[in-house]
């Protein structure tokens, strides 16, 4: 199993040599970690930010879908659900290394100008636009590596000659 390293996993999923098994751990760890997310509690009152966020989410859930699936070659592709769960658990945990450490520096940064010097226990425009950035960049990572392991890779056109 693989935590950190694409090319393997794509590798794999271009040429369909990834078997069901080895696809499960995947899919087993993909759900815990959605199942814990709903369990940890919240934090403070529910305010206006929260349900900004909450309507977000769910946009930037059905476009990135919506997205990926389009990567995967849309009606024509091939093991979507698969590519979903095995690439998307790669993706989750190489963004969170990279996304959490910003998120510390982005409330250092920010905190005095956006939540008057306070860190809050309430959502607020930081969080909603933090996990907007999350969504957006997390979607584009894995629609890319999606669209690797299609059969009909898509090029990007030659450069023009330069003079």
């Amino acid at each position: 199993m693989y935590f950190i390293q694409y090319h393997p996993l794509k590798e794999k999923l271009r040429e369909r040599t990834l078997s069901e098994s080895e696809a499960l751990p995947y899919w087993i760890l993909f759900n815990v970690l959605v199942v814990l997310g709903f369990y940890v509690p919240t934090l403070g009152d529910f305010n206006a930010w929260d349900a900004i966020g909450g309507v977000m989410s769910l946009l930037f859930t059905i476009c990135g879908i919506y997205h990926v699936y389009s990567q995967n070659g849309g009606t024509s592709g091939f093991d979507f659900i698969q590519k979903v769960v095995v690439l998307g658990w790669v993706v989750t945990i190489r963004c969170l290394l990279v996304f959490i450490p910003s998120m510390i520096v982005f409330y250092i940064l920010f905190a005095e100008i956006l939540m008057e010097g306070e860190i809050s226990e309430n959502t607020n425009l930081l969080d909603v636009m933090l996990n907007a950035a999350f969504y957006i960049i997390y979607f584009q990572r894995l629609g890319r590596h999606i669209q690797d392991t299609t059969k009909d890779k898509v090029e990007p056109p030659p450069l023009p000659p330069q003079y």
